[in-house]
């Protein structure tokens, strides 16, 4: 039997690892509720709005609701576009918000004590994922922990999972893919045993979350999960490793390097690279204006570091304009490596040791403020084409130095995002949020590819 993944399914099986029911108060989200079913409905619509203020659902309702008899009511406003894209657009843009906040949720309805039920809601949700074959293969389920989102192809060579990244990634695809909940009614009809008599309650069959037919991990988060990806990378004690140059290729002769122009004949004279010495940022400088750069220039051999950085990866930050005025800039830990980024090149770099810090030193950098509309920005709104020259680790912030060698208009990013490997959303990019990640992307090779040639200046 095929199953279907909507509302119903989903809620159905939250609600078989429910705390018993309990007339104490709760403590999320600020709502007035109770450890039952209606009470773990609203905390779901409050996860999709939290200005939501309605009383808990009336039972009728929740059952309906439950066994997929209808898709929404005033008390489940679920085909309200304007709370939909606010809520997909929050789970692009500020995903461990809303990862928090669905970890507050497991914590304050399930039994996450309990790890064998952990793990049985885990196997149960993944399974109804690759049952559908309403979802595409190719479809992006925000399923992982990091906020990278992974294709639905890609969960049969998965074996951990994060309980609440895993329950977020269904609702998120839910409340924007599977509007019609009725499309489970086959699905539970299909769950459940039959009655002992007319007014028992359906009780699931044993097979509902034992049909994956491998071992996967399921965990639960002890603390703020936010918190936990910024222990990864906290030092002993400050560290720092700072570099000067990387390794340049030998190009020159008895005299010296050559210039650019003998390099690349077809590049302007050497005066007109950017050396990076000093940065003007006008007018703008928060994140969200427009920024404007003027990098002073000199006979410097930028042309020729760039040559000798490691083509394979770049480094991509999303900052305060007005940091880049500046030879250096800080990063919160918080927002260093903990979204945006694949799993295994996360898993690579952190905790940031010295040796990854070299390593992170010699390939090159996108530095870029946040986008004024979006997924677009003005058309003077500007980034830069640089590299780290050090890093190092404070309490509670990553220090950057860098060193920048041309701009170009930010807004090649947003119309070549596949090319750059820039997540994207319905209404915003990456390029919204403050952060800093890496992408296994040859930069100066896309940038030539989208039109801008870093060895020369364009005009």
């Amino acid at each position: 039997m095929e199953e279907r993944m909507c509302g119903g399914t989903f809620f159905t099986l939250l609600a078989a690892v429910k705390r018993p029911n309990s007339r104490r108060p709760l403590s999320f989200m600020g709502m007035k509720g109770t450890v039952s079913e209606p009470g773990m409905l609203k905390a779901l619509v409050m996860i999709l709005n939290p200005e939501y203020q309605q009383l808990d659902p009336p039972r009728a309702i929740v059952s309906k609701y439950k066994n997929c008899e209808y898709s929404a009511s005033i008390y489940l406003p679920f085909d309200d576009s304007a709370y939909t894209v606010a809520f997909h657009d929050k789970v692009v843009g500020q995903y461990h918000a809303v990862l928090n906040d669905v970890s507050a949720f497991c914590k304050a309805f399930l039994q996450t004590e309990n790890p064998d039920k952990v793990t049985w809601l885990g196997s149960a949700l993944l399974e109804l994922l690759l049952s559908d074959s309403a979802i595409s293969p190719d479809e992006e389920l925000f399923i992982s922990q990091d906020g990278h989102p992974v294709r639905r192809q890609e969960l049969t060579g998965m074996e951990s999972f994060s309980l609440p990244a895993l329950i977020l990634g269904c609702w998120d695809y839910i409340i924007m893919r599977a509007a019609d909940n009725t499309v489970g009614k086959a699905t539970i009809a299909g769950w459940l045993k039959e009655k002992e008599y007319a007014n028992s309650l359906g009780r699931l069959k044993e097979s509902v979350g034992s049909r994956l037919c491998r071992k996967i991990t399921v965990t639960m988060p002890e603390t703020d999960i936010t918190a936990s990806i910024c222990k990864e990378a906290e030092p002993a004690g400050e560290q720092s490793v700072m570099q000067s140059s990387p390794q340049i290729p030998q190009v020159g002769n008895s005299e010296g390097v050559l210039s650019p122009s003998q390099v690349f004949p077809s590049c302007p004279p050497a005066q007109q690279f950017f050396s990076g010495i000093n940065v003007i940022a006008s007018p703008g400088g928060q994140v969200g204006q427009v920024s404007v750069y003027q990098i002073a220039r000199d006979e410097g051999t930028s042309v020729c570091e760039m040559m000798g950085l490691d083509p394979t990866f770049y480094n991509l930050f999303v900052i305060d304009g007005d940091a880049l005025t500046s030879r250096s800039f800080t990063i919160p830990k918080e927002y260093a490596l903990s979204g945006f980024v694949r799993p295994e090149i996360r898993k690579r770099f952190l905790p940031l040791s010295p040796e990854e810090q070299i390593v992170l030193t010699n390939m090159p950098a996108i530095f870029a403020t946040g986008n004024q509309k979006g997924r677009q920005t003005e058309p003077d709104h500007q980034a830069l084409v640089g590299r780290l020259t050090g890093i190092r680790l404070q309490n509670h912030d990553v220090r950057f130095q860098w060193k920048p060698y041309c701009v170009f208009p930010q807004q090649i990013l947003n119309q070549n995002e596949p090319l750059f490997d820039i997540w994207t959303g319905p209404a915003v990019n990456e390029l919204s949020e403050e952060h800093w990640t890496i992408k296994q992307i040859p930069l100066f090779k896309r940038l030539r590819e989208a039109g801008i040639d870093p060895f020369r200046l364009s005009r």
